[in-house]
């Protein structure tokens, strides 16, 4: 079983209490990781598209190039998850997540490392009394600990107001009917699928009046067009 399935404090002889501590604290990590990796992700796609579909509007882009464009951009997104998400999930030694605990809160600086060092049976020494003295002392302190309060969503909170600022802003430019926001977005996110340029040309068809009806087969039809944009 991996290191990353297997409970943190597996094979060490600590407190339960510090045991469920560092548990607990190695979860909200892992949550807040996995919250920071997907807003970033999103992120990172919102702004590949977006240049995408700016580049989409400036030239004439070549469907082959458009596609492959895309495709980059779903690649950056995967990436961007992948070190700002997974990647940090997998550095979870119990030596390493009693250093971030120590780092949240002055309380038990070096103290709990130090009982996490000696609970390792491969790493034992010192005298046996001094070592429970340790592991009581440290399992009251850690037992007090507000661990939603030593990691709050405010330590993300970038990433988040991201999404939620790019969010808002895509959905205010997609109410524009003259911009075709929508379009152009869903023509970089989706590719391969057969969706038109947009285009700023407005086309307004006067004569005939109405533009629609029934004429014979070949009949020559006077047309009077509109042009704007």
């Amino acid at each position: 079983m991996s290191s990353v399935s297997r409970p943190l404090t597996d094979g060490l002889q600590l407190n339960p209490k510090t045991a469920e501590v560092l548990g607990r604290f190695d979860r909200r990590r892992r949550f807040l990781l996995l919250l920071r990796g997907i807003a970033s992700a999103i992120v990172a796609l919102l702004v590949s598209v977006a240049v995408i579909s700016f580049a989409d509007y400036l030239w004439l882009l070549p469907d082959s190039l458009r596609w492959t464009m895309s495709l980059l951009a779903y690649g950056f997104m995967v990436i961007v998850f992948y070190a700002l998400g997974l990647q940090p999930m997998g550095r979870r030694s119990p030596e390493e997540i009693a250093k971030q605990v120590e780092a949240s809160d002055s309380r038990l600086r070096e103290d709990l490392l130090s009982a996490v060092e000696l609970a390792n049976p491969l790493h034992v020494n010192g005298a046996i009394s001094f070592r429970n003295r340790l592991q009581e002392t440290v399992a009251s302190k850690a037992s007090t600990l507000d661990v939603p309060h030593l990691l709050p969503l405010g330590l993300i909170s970038r990433s988040l107001i991201s999404v939620v600022v790019l969010t808002l802003i895509f959905g205010l430019l997609s109410m524009l009917p003259g911009l075709q926001f929508g379009r152009r977005i869903a023509r970089a996110m989706i590719p391969g699928a057969a969706i038109q340029r947009a285009s700023l040309t407005q086309l307004v068809v006067l004569k005939p009046s109405p533009a629609s009806g029934y004429v014979a087969k070949g009949d020559a039809i006077a047309v009077v067009v509109e042009v704007s944009g």
